[in-house]
């Protein structure tokens, strides 16, 4: 299963990464997860997600990435398409600090 792990705002001490996987992925066996990698305790997570032109297609809020989990369904229920999607990951430590990343990722079917 491959995975794409992406340097955040900490990055250069080499110890915060999000990880997206599986990529590319086939939505009909499989789901899209998220992780993150950091020695600081994250307080929560929001997860935005854009299609390729742009147009914002699900957005939550997490506690934690372990509930994250997405089918490829927009927040208005319909089933997503093939293509490259943005998903952006914003999070904020339990001291009120923010970091935002982002990772590209490829539905095939």
């Amino acid at each position: 299963q491959l995975a794409v792990k992406i340097p955040l705002g900490k990055a250069a001490a080499g110890k915060d990464r999000l990880i997206a996987y599986p990529v590319p992925l086939n939505p009909a066996p499989q789901t899209l997860k998220l992780k993150y990698e950091s020695s600081a305790p994250a307080g929560s997570f929001a997860v935005d997600i854009y299609d390729a032109s742009g147009e914002k297609v699900f957005s939550r809020k997490y506690g934690s990435l372990d509930a994250f989990a997405w089918k490829w369904f927009s927040d208005r229920g319909r089933r997503l398409g093939a293509g490259l999607y943005i998903v952006k990951v914003r999070r904020e430590d339990a001291d009120g600090s923010v970091t935002t990343d982002t990772a590209r990722i490829l539905v095939k079917r």
